[in-house]
């Protein structure tokens, strides 16, 4: 189902994440970038497609534009502060004779950059982790039952023609 694809395709987008910020090779970050990038679309398109469906037309409007609104502050929230958290927090802690150089450092490396690098693959594990959870919880509710993310009479109707 419309649950199971969006899943695997978030799964996917975190995964990519979490390779973008593994090592400080224009390759790893290239190809985690692009994985990222690559899934974006499909992602927002099919939680476009869940909302749609499961909306009444009357309310659309106002739902839509609070997830939108809520969406674009959290964005908003993500990027003023993951520059004072990549470099005042975790940069430091990733140098060289910092407190993450000799666990975390043996993964992600240490020195300049690597603060980011941390963060981003953290957040790529956040997306993974949100994403299980989620898709776990949709599946034990059975949520996915009572959304019809695909009206059959809709589509054999003359609505639309």
């Amino acid at each position: 189902n419309i649950f199971s694809f969006l899943m695997i395709w978030s799964v996917i987008n975190g995964i990519g994440l979490m390779i973008a910020g593994l090592k400080a090779s224009p390759i790893i970050i290239a190809s985690g970038i692009f994985l990222w990038f690559l899934t974006l679309p499909i992602v927002f398109g099919i939680n476009q497609v869940i909302w749609q469906s499961s909306v009444d037309n009357k309310l659309q409007g106002r739902v839509l534009s609070l997830v939108g609104t809520l969406t674009g502050l959290t964005a908003a929230l993500g990027t003023i502060s993951a520059s004072p958290l990549a470099d005042v927090i975790l940069e430091p802690m990733l140098s060289s004779d910092g407190r993450l150089a000799s666990s975390i450092g043996l993964i992600f490396g240490t020195g300049d950059g690597r603060g980011i690098g941390l963060l981003i693959s953290l957040e790529g594990c956040f997306i993974l982790l949100v994403s299980i959870v989620l898709y776990s919880y949709i599946r034990s509710c059975r949520i996915e039952d009572s959304l019809q993310v695909v009206d059959d009479s809709l589509v054999s109707s003359d609505k639309l023609r």
